[in-house]
């Protein structure tokens, strides 16, 4: 006898449906792998917490301006240069939206260091910059010691932070089993910039909810778009400690070994 789903997971289910993202392809013709509702829901029973300490997230979620895709396995990767094509086509032309692309991988069989996922998220990013469709930005420095540097995919700047499930203190970046990449492009903070009175009282709200979530305080890498003193990409991929994030920027070193297939 086929088990018939709970309420919540046949929400969960046809949210997905209706905005899951594959290359061009777009909608309920995509098909889902086995795995993927699981990690779906787990990702959204935590965004959609009413104490979950990004409320951007959660308002994103919950008016459907997310979209989402999927990594099934190394030997698909090759679509995620094409998909997020598709999502900053989609986000440019619907500002409005303040759209947002999770990027859900299958969940490792063995449990994994923090130090794997950390890996595995730098070299996906590097995979995308080899890949990108379009010119590097030229209002955004490359060199990512720059303040005002951030990832860019087809002209796009963004922020990306990944989820894990090697966190076990940082609870606000564990959301299921899989490794999740989220693209928000930077029109999802217009009005809210860190400069701003809305940004400062955005980003304080924040911070006093990640203390409460993370039983931690806010790792100290983090800081606004733009303040002299910030850099993006040591927020991209955060310990699970509030050790330094020391060193240069992972990208940069895998970007100098050359392009990979």
């Amino acid at each position: 006898m086929k088990r018939s789903r709970p309420a919540n997971e046949v929400e969960d289910l046809h949210q997905l449906r209706r905005h899951l993202m594959l290359g061009p392809k777009f909608g309920e013709s995509i098909d889902i792998p086995d795995w993927l509702p699981a990690s779906f829901s787990a990702y959204r029973q935590s965004v959609l917490d009413a104490d979950y300490p990004c409320y951007l997230g959660t308002m994103a979620e919950a008016r459907g301006e997310m979209i989402y895709s999927y990594v099934d396995g190394p030997q698909h990767v090759h679509h995620v240069a094409e998909t997020l094509t598709a999502f900053t086509d989609v986000s440019e032309a619907h500002v409005e939206n303040r759209h947002a692309l999770a990027l859900f991988f299958r969940p490792e069989p063995d449990e994994q260091t923090h130090e794997y996922y950390e890996r595995a998220f730098w070299t996906h990013l590097s995979y995308l910059r080899e890949h990108d469709p379009a010119p590097w930005p030229a209002d955004i420095p490359e060199d990512p010691e720059h303040h005002l540097w951030e990832f860019c995919f087809n002209g796009v700047p963004m922020f990306i932070f990944s989820a894990s499930p090697s966190y076990k203190k940082r609870r606000s970046r564990n959301l299921g089993p899989s490794l999740i990449l989220l693209f928000q492009p930077r029109s999802v903070f217009e009005g809210i910039e860190g400069d701003t009175r809305s940004g400062r009282a955005t980003r304080s709200r924040i911070r006093s909810a990640l203390e409460r979530w993370n039983l931690m305080k806010p790792h100290p890498s983090l800081n606004a778009y733009g303040d002299p003193t910030n850099r993006e990409w040591r927020q991209y991929f955060l310990p699970d400690t509030n050790d330094d994030v020391k060193g240069t920027c992972p990208l940069h070193a895998l970007l100098r070994r050359g392009p990979r297939p």
